[in-house]
């Protein structure tokens, strides 16, 4: 999303505007590399996860951090593809606080994947026990897995917005405190420019497929095969922001954008690797570039002018900042990080967690170059925006001379919503020259993209990926050379 400099990118509009009113940190890193550790981390307020230690944060894991200490006050939205909760009557939340004439116990959506409110003023039993252990009411809050199942919803901002509604209504005057954890951005990256799904959210894609275009562990042979993944990442983070866009109107449509406190931020990256695991990255310098560094822009209540923050900050870090903006105090049982305002006496700490193992990285300042090029952001061609190794004036003409038709044992076109196609490919072995590890694609014998290969030292050497429009029938070349 962001530049070399701190800038929102072009291909993110409604982000650019919302950072005229906000504070970009420039330098924001996660506090772990797995979402039930990075998450919990955040709402928490700590921003060294192995220091903590792993009995620790299974208690951290098992709660909802900062959470209940703004439940007393104002109304709670969440909205997450994490969220759980076991009770499904009316005894367990409530709006209003009990000394209130008006004093109503209700349910509020509490279920697996829907906006909760978790009330206004003093919570009564047995709601108000589920804070803020798990105490048998929070059921596996952080436990969705390692990508929350097959067709987790991408498009949920929808579910936070009606969960605004909501709170606005049930008490006007109350402030609320919105939690929106959306997984657009998360792997498996699978829709198109207009957030319509090219492929089903599921992995593996294929079997001995983790992600489109890499082998079974998630990794690419080739740099043509990162880049359609690129392509795929950035579509998700550009559908992100036109979600957030709804978001933004939705604050300004109701009056509360100006005195509300945004933070916009992720919690954690990931690498298109070659070798070792997304969430680690090949080297140091891809670990803190594309894992550890997470945007990070916050609007404070009644900010109206941009400012940049460029010294080192932590996720960890963001509890103690809306706490400060809400007025309100950490829960007795949390040792929150300080505010953002201020440097962590050892400097950010990004933990890789593993096997059981949570192994702390301390920022040291490394070279973080800019991984993303233009044609992986916003293509040459739109019509072709998965074309990827070709001469982009072979697109939209006849098939040309030196190229031969591949023989396939399969062709595997997974359904899907969008105008794109993915198509999964396997030849004959010996068909074409393994070395060349691009072909063209072409259906009425007009060429509409690339068949990408996987590299000969793969665990799939023969199978192949393109992500074309729309046609009836797909037909696949490689030179005669």
């Amino acid at each position: 999303m962001f530049d070399g400099s701190g800038e929102i990118r072009p291909e993110f509009p409604n982000l650019k505007a919302l950072q005229a009113d906000s504070t970009t940190y420039t330098h924001a890193y996660s506090a772990a590399n797995y979402t039930d550790y990075a998450v919990p981390s955040m709402l928490a307020g700590i921003s060294d996860v192995a220091e903590q230690g792993p009995d620790r944060m299974q208690e951290v894991r098992a709660n909802i951090g900062i959470v209940p200490s703004l439940a007393s006050e104002y109304s709670v939205v969440m909205e997450s593809p994490l969220y759980r909760f076991e009770c499904d009557t009316s005894d367990c939340a409530s709006v209003g606080a009990p000394a209130d004439g008006n004093f109503a116990s209700r349910m509020l959506g509490f279920a697996a994947d829907t906006v909760a409110i978790a009330g206004r003023t003093a919570l009564a039993r047995p709601f108000s026990d589920a804070f803020p252990s798990l105490d048998g009411k929070w059921r596996d809050f952080w436990s969705g897995g390692d990508e929350f199942g097959d067709n987790a919803e991408g498009n949920s901002v929808g579910k936070a917005i009606a969960g605004l509604r909501l709170a606005e209504a049930t008490a006007p005057t109350a402030p609320i405190f919105a939690f929106w954890h959306t997984i657009r951005t998360h792997a498996p990256w699978n829709v198109d420019r207009e957030g319509k799904e090219i492929y089903p959210s599921r992995l593996p894609i294929v079997d001995d497929a983790h992600m489109v275009g890499s082998n079974k562990a998630g990794t690419y042979s080739t740099p043509e095969l990162q880049s359609i993944e690129r392509r795929l990442y950035a579509n998700s983070a550009i559908d992100f922001d036109r979600q957030l866009g709804q978001l933004v109107a939705e604050l300004k449509a109701i009056g509360r954008y100006d005195n509300t406190i945004i933070v916009v931020t992720a919690d954690h990256g990931a690498g298109i690797t070659v070798e070792a695991d997304r969430r680690i990255g090949d080297t140091l310098e891809q670990r803190w570039t594309e894992v550890a560094h997470v945007p990070l822009m916050v609007k404070d209540p009644n900010q109206t002018e941009p400012a940049t923050v460029v010294a080192p900050r932590s996720t960890g870090q963001i509890a103690r900042t809306v706490l400060n903006a809400a007025g309100a105090t950490a829960p007795a049982n949390l040792a929150v990080s300080p505010d953002l305002s201020k440097d962590l006496p050892k400097g950010p700490v990004f933990a890789t967690v593993g096997g059981g193992i949570m192994t702390p990285w301390v920022y040291q300042g490394a070279p973080e170059p800019d991984p993303w090029r233009q044609q992986d952001l916003t293509p040459v061609n739109s019509d072709y925006p998965f074309a990827i190794g070709i001469d982009d004036s072979l697109l939209g003409t006849s098939v040309p001379g030196g190229w031969v038709p591949v023989e396939t044992d399969s062709i595997d076109a997974i359904p899907g919503e969008s105008t794109q196609q993915l198509v999964v490919i396997t030849r004959v072995p010996g068909t074409c020259d393994p070395a060349i590890t691009t072909g063209l694609v072409s259906s009425g014998g007009v060429v509409t993209g690339s068949v990408l290969w996987q590299s000969a030292n793969s665990n799939a050497p023969d199978r192949g990926w393109a992500i074309v429009p729309k046609a009836e029938s797909y037909q696949f070349w490689c030179t005669s050379g």
